[in-house]
Order: structure tokens, then sequence, then C-alpha cells
């Protein structure tokens, strides 16, 4: 996210964090989001910030939400990039998995190969990840790889328990977040590339439901806009904040 941040440092203080089990954080659970969301509001409490705004990408955005409704009086804005709204639906994942093998084209034999292997090598894991964030972007052609590997941070593996155990709680907080989201009074700012594999209809309906939103739909763009169309983002991202002024 450092890219991102760096498109905001000169109007506002960023502060950027690893989740528990991911980047630089250790590996040490519990996997739940009342931990997750108890971490961010002990990282605000930290750098002694009365209130802010969260932001996150995909899984982060989620999270970014989860804390504005737990925690609202400490949140003047939301910024929610890339997530899958409240409704991810069969007809959603269908649609998301059918778009990333199209992306994939004659690497998807590989990509399957890599997903059903019990016992990868570090090679092998490697690549299956690059192969799996290549998904990620709009542009169908063989740059996506070269922004894969550039999205690829070798000092970090994916870690796929933290992941799972996320995954099987998200229905049951997707369900609380709805009966919340009334509650979120601040600007919600919804960002959310029209190539995402991720239909951009979670967004879109998410906003339906929230008394103040704002949905920035960017042409031509995938899962990660600081990525592919860096100025687009940029513009969404200080106009969001100049108006919170």
């Amino acid at each position: 996210m450092e890219p991102v941040a760096e498109m905001l440092d000169d109007v506002a203080v960023v502060i950027r964090w690893d989740q528990r089990g991911c980047g630089r954080s250790d590996g040490a659970g519990p996997y739940t989001y009342e931990r997750f969301l108890a971490d961010l509001d002990l990282v605000r409490g930290y750098w002694r910030v009365d209130s802010c705004v969260v932001g996150g990408h995909s899984g982060g955005a989620s999270l970014a939400m989860f804390y504005a409704a737990a925690y609202s009086g400490h949140v003047d804005g939301v910024i929610y990039m890339s997530g899958t709204g409240i409704t991810w639906s069969e007809r959603d994942s269908a649609a998301y998995s059918s778009n990333r093998r199209v992306r994939l084209g004659a690497y998807v034999d590989r990509w399957n190969e890599l997903r059903e292997k019990p016992d990868l090598t570090a090679g092998e894991r490697r690549e299956l990840t690059l192969l799996t964030f290549a998904t990620d972007f709009g542009d169908a052609s063989p740059r996506t790889l070269e922004l894969a590997e550039k999205w690829l941070d070798e000092r970090f593996v994916v870690n796929r328990e933290c992941n799972a155990t996320l995954g099987r709680e998200m229905a049951e907080r997707e369900r609380w977040l709805r009966s919340k989201l009334h509650t979120i009074e601040c600007p919600v700012l919804l960002v959310h590339g029209t190539l995402d594999p991720r239909p951009s209809l979670g967004a879109e309906q998410l906003a339906d439901l929230l008394p103040r939103a704002t949905v920035a739909l960017l042409d031509e763009v995938g899962h990660v806009p600081w990525a592919e169309h860096p100025s687009r983002l940029e513009t969404e991202l200080r106009n969001y904040v100049a108006s919170l002024d």
C-alpha cells in the first residue's frame, strides 16, 4: 500500500500497518475479525489519533468497513477499494472464477495443476502466487505477469491459514455489517475497477445501503488500481480527502 500512501502523504498523515499474520507482523493468531478490529484500534490508539479516515484494499476494504461500524466514534471517513460488498453470491463466485480462467489463457492448465498439488516446492508456490496475482489485473496480456511480478514481494508468503479462517467467518460478519450500515454516517468512497474479476455490483449495492456513499468506477482498471492506472486512483483519493475538510 505504499504507493497509495504516497498519493496522499502531502495532504494527510498516512499510517500503514501489516495485519496480524501478514507481512512484517508475526504469524500469531487468533485470526478473527474481532481480533483484527481490536488490533486496528490499538494502532490508532498507539499513534494517539482520536479520529481518522480508515481505508483498505480487497479484504482490507471489508475490514475498514467493519471498523467504521464497530468504532464509529473514531472514524471520519472510509476508503473502500476493490471490495466485494456484502451480498457475495454463488453467481458472483461463478463470475469471478470464470473471469480468472479467461485471463489466465494458456496458463490455466498449469494454474489448476499447481492448485491441486498437495505439496509445493518454494518455486512452485511462487509460480502459483504469481499466476493468481496476474488474474487481478484488467489487461489480459503478457503485461499482467509483469505487473504481478512487481506486486509479488519475495520476503513474504501468502498466509493461507489466515485467509481461509477469515473466509469462514465472512458471511456471519457481513450479516452483522448489514444491520449496522445505517449507523455509518461518515462519507464513504467506494473505488472499483470495471475490469476487476470481482463484480462491481457488490460495491454498488453497498453504496445503496450507506447514508453517505460515492462510487468511483474506474474504466479499464482491474483489482489493483494503483499499479494499473495510478493517476486515476490518485485523483479520486485526493478529491475525496479534500471534500472532508
